[in-house]
């Protein structure tokens, strides 16, 4: 799905959050109530709570990616350390930023 416009987005957006804060059998409810009104956007509505509960089944976000701990000795769960770059062999994240991490390797 592409995403929306900016001013469609100013459309659809609280439509969406009142949405998603609904219980199912009311949020299917106001859907209808939409889609009554707007077939066009209750279809594109429709597919984006779709969207939001398959990444939900599949547990999008429900861990963390990485480790949040101010502490970068302590190595995330899904850490890289001891694979090997190049001649080098990442040993331990020195710290993180928004493109990248920075890892101890020393050669060997």
């Amino acid at each position: 799905m592409n995403p929306p416009k900016p001013e469609h987005w100013a459309q659809l957006s609280p439509l969406l959050d009142e949405l998603l804060d609904l219980p199912e059998p009311e949020r299917q409810a106001r859907l209808g109530e939409v889609r009554a009104d707007n077939p066009p956007l209750g279809d594109e509505l429709a597919a984006m709570l779709s969207d939001s509960q398959s990444a939900q089944v599949k547990g999008f976000l429900a861990r963390p990616l990485a480790s949040t701990a101010n502490d970068a000795s302590e190595v995330p769960e899904t850490s890289l350390a001891g694979q090997r770059v190049g001649p080098y062999v990442l040993e331990s994240p020195l710290g993180q930023g928004g493109t990248g991490s920075v890892w101890r390797a020393p050669g060997r």
